[in-house]
């Protein structure tokens, strides 16, 4: 018998450290919101699948409602499940693409990690700068570039941007807080459309990647299977690919 039960993240924890690379975000989730409420779908006695809603829960660098699931029928009740509860963007083992696809658009989402540098010099390492919350209200930041990350003054001081800055401008950005003990996610990859072509986004993924791994940590690169521009930065970089997953908004 399945039962869907609501309960704290901190409950998740143990089944959530065997999910492998993707599981890096509700991992940082449970982290930040222990006491905060997931999905467990149960069958019997036994976890079977947890859902972690990222976003509804105020954490907007989790991007999505993670599930993790090995079970159909589990995947089908706790499918169900969310649809009522209105969740919003929706990752889900791509097994079971399938059951989400009816009546939904379905994108695939790639992992890609880098396990050890292949480089012995850091590409536009001079000109890549860690961004300070200080730094960043001193910076010309282009619209384009407002739009990803946000009001600069709702960005905490320890959050991990890096950046190119030219002419007291921000051209190109990525950071990586999302992350747990092993592993962490570089995200908000970008470069402003004046500045693409010169080797930015390139030099600027691969220090954060090259920064993480010094620390011991397994980088990752998160990207839409169809935005091949970022497809191609990563594979550049050295990132492997790990998985893919599915992606849809169930609203």
């Amino acid at each position: 018998m399945i039962r869907i039960i609501e309960m704290e993240n901190l409950h998740f924890q143990q089944y959530l450290s065997a999910v492998g690379v993707a599981g890096v975000f509700s991992r940082w989730v449970i982290a930040q919101r222990p006491r905060t409420k997931s999905l467990g779908v149960f069958s019997g006695s036994e976890l079977v699948a947890v859902a972690i809603p990222g976003p509804s829960i105020g954490l907007p660098q989790a991007s999505s409602c993670w599930v993790f699931c090995d079970s159909e029928e589990a995947f089908a009740c706790l499918l169900d499940q969310l649809r009522q509860m209105r969740v919003g963007p929706l990752s889900f083992p791509l097994r079971f693409v399938d059951y989400v696809a009816r009546g939904s658009d379905v994108s695939i989402d790639r992992f890609y990690v880098i396990l050890q540098s292949r480089t012995g010099k850091r590409r536009g390492a001079s000109e890549v700068e860690h961004l300070s919350c200080g730094r960043f209200a001193n910076l010309i930041i282009p619209d384009e570039m407002t739009r990803l990350i946000g009001s600069i003054g709702n960005i905490p001081e320890e959050f991990p941007y890096y950046g190119v800055v030219r002419n007291n401008t921000l051209v190109a950005l990525a950071e990586s807080c999302v992350r747990d003990s092993k592993l962490a996610a570089i995200q908000q990859v970008f470069t402003i459309s004046s500045a693409r072509g010169q080797g930015f986004g390139h030099a600027v993924v691969e220090n954060v990647a090259l920064d993480l791994l010094k620390d011991g940590i397994i980088p990752t690169y998160f990207t839409d299977e169809a935005n091949r521009e970022s497809v191609s930065l990563a594979e550049s970089v050295g990132f492997e690919l790990d998985s893919r997953w599915g992606y849809t908004d169930l609203d």
